[in-house]
């Protein structure tokens, strides 16, 4: 039925065989496709959430759902904050975060929703350890950086940014950073012998 574009009927079908067998990941994983295809992504998110609690004993099954899921909240977060829902945005960063504590992009997501939200001291603590998990994101030191002086740690945003362009030295986002350090901290406006370094 989902091949041959009968998505509505799939999805009744599925679930009804999900209601029938509620701890069968695979039907809450079909499920979550059907929606996910036709762009209901919080329900897609939900039955991805329930498979993948339900498929805890089968590693490779498991691994498969938790790489949707994380690829899902994503999308939600990409699209939220699109449409400026900073709230809503922050909501699933935070369960994408506490779902995947290995995921550099969830905290870089939840990062991203605290410093929108002027939660800048636990935007730090996000954009870090998305930097810890992947030292390589431009995206992620850049936020650091932001985010350390929506806080007010100037020196050590300045040396965020110092680090960063020796690893990322042309990214966009450090170049942001680098405004946002400059701009809060008057030694280091345009005109100053520091803002040409």
């Amino acid at each position: 039925q989902a091949l041959e574009g009968k998505l509505a009927a799939d999805e009744r079908e599925r679930r009804g065989l999900s209601r029938l067998d509620p701890e069968n990941p695979l039907y809450h994983s079909a499920l979550g496709g059907i929606l996910q295809r036709v762009g209901r992504l919080d329900e897609c998110a939900d039955e991805y959430a329930q498979a993948m609690d339900a498929s805890v004993s089968n590693e490779p099954v498991h691994a498969q759902i938790a790489s949707r899921l994380e690829q899902v909240y994503l999308q939600i977060g990409a699209d939220l904050g699109r449409s400026g829902n900073f709230t809503a945005g922050l909501t699933i960063a935070t369960q994408a975060s506490r779902r995947f504590p290995g995921s550099a992009k969830a905290f870089q997501m939840l990062g991203y929703f605290e410093t929108k939200k002027h939660l800048n001291v636990s935007a730090v603590g996000s954009y870090q350890r998305a930097v810890d998990l992947d030292p390589s994101s431009a995206k992620s030191l850049g936020g650091l950086g932001i985010a350390l002086t929506a806080a007010g740690w100037n020196a050590k945003a300045v040396s965020t940014r110092q680090s960063g362009r020796t690893r990322v030295p042309k990214e966009q986002m450090q170049d942001q950073a680098r405004g946002a350090v400059r701009m809060q901290d008057p030694a280091t406006r345009p005109g100053t012998q520091e803002w040409d370094k």
